[in-house]
């Protein structure tokens, strides 16, 4: 009888979640905003205008890794 109490209810818990994802997935698609480029010259503006060493730091850090956008 455990046995059976224990797969109905896992299988409830992935059925909740399956439709719990489903609808998630739903509210994420209607609601999602491709990043522009403007948004992109806006954080980067953002970014300049704070100073501390700690951003600094780890702007170097993040440029290191950034692609140079005319050679693509």
């Amino acid at each position: 009888m455990q046995d059976v109490i224990l797969l109905v209810s896992t299988s409830a818990i992935f059925i909740f979640g399956y439709f719990l994802m489903k609808k998630l997935d739903v509210f994420l698609e209607n609601n999602f905003e491709p990043i522009t480029q403007n948004q992109i010259t806006q954080i980067a503006l953002w970014r300049d205008s704070k100073k501390s060493p700690v951003v600094d730091f780890f702007i170097g850090c993040l440029n290191k890794f950034a692609v140079d956008q005319s050679q693509m």
